[in-house]
């Protein structure tokens, strides 16, 4: 392993579940290990001190086999998927969609004061808000989320389990705004004439688009794999 910047390492280590921060922590140690081997073999009169420090080190596969094998270095979501993948969207989103609903709220409060001393396009705003909160925003974290399983090297059924999971919760609230007030709400029908359209009309698009996202970075990523050579 003569070139000291390990330029297939880092590639396992992160596909393995370490994350990109702690790849390069342990990539600046392992240099500056290679470089005391280095000047030690110098100090001993190795005639080839480079290629003795790399024997003494080890080639990339036993350094990426040592490292993987330490549990405690990979990332969370690669040790407990269940918690990142399953669990965090029925946390996150909850969490998210009353946040902005307080912020509708308290924004509407200053609104209404402006149109008094200027033109405020109030309804404008809070349906740009509104659409964000049920589209937008399930599809970004969904396929974020997806994206980040694909990064840690985590199984791909997580990461479609996260976009159903996200779709889902997202299908099943819904704000409405008026210029009197702001209404919001969340449930589920077990009637099948109301469950069916609603989980067509928002689970669907929702969950489409996210696996658009996620499959055109997963695409692009194993192209880029292939292209960069160990």
């Amino acid at each position: 392993m003569p070139d000291p910047t390990f330029p297939s390492l880092r590639r396992r280590l992160i596909a393995g579940g370490i994350s990109p921060r702690r790849v390069r922590r342990l990539l600046q140690e392992l240099r500056d290990h290679y470089t005391e081997l280095v000047l030690e073999q110098q100090r001993t009169g190795s005639p080839r001190p480079a290629e003795a420090a790399s024997a003494l080190l080890g080639t990339e596969e036993s350094l990426a086999a040592q490292l993987l094998a330490r549990r405690e270095l990979l990332s969370w979501s690669r040790r407990w998927p269940w918690a990142v993948y399953a669990l965090a969207p029925l946390l996150i989103f909850p969490t998210a969609f009353v946040a902005t609903i307080c912020l509708m709220v308290g924004l509407a409060h200053v609104l209404n004061g402006m149109r008094h001393s200027a033109p405020v396009a109030f309804l404008d705003v809070m349906r740009a808000i509104r659409y964000f909160d049920l589209y937008l925003m399930p599809v970004i974290v969904a396929s974020g989320l997806a994206v980040l399983a694909r990064r840690r090297g985590v199984s791909p059924v997580w990461a479609w389990l996260s976009i159903a999971l996200f779709a889902l919760l997202s299908s099943l609230t819904n704000i409405s705004v008026t210029l009197q007030h702001i209404g919001a709400g969340a449930g589920v029908s077990s009637r099948p004439a109301i469950l069916i359209p609603l989980l067509m009309k928002r689970w669907l698009p929702t969950a489409a688009a996210a696996a658009a996202i996620y499959t055109v970075v997963l695409h692009w990523a194993l192209r880029r794999d292939r292209e960069v050579p160990d």
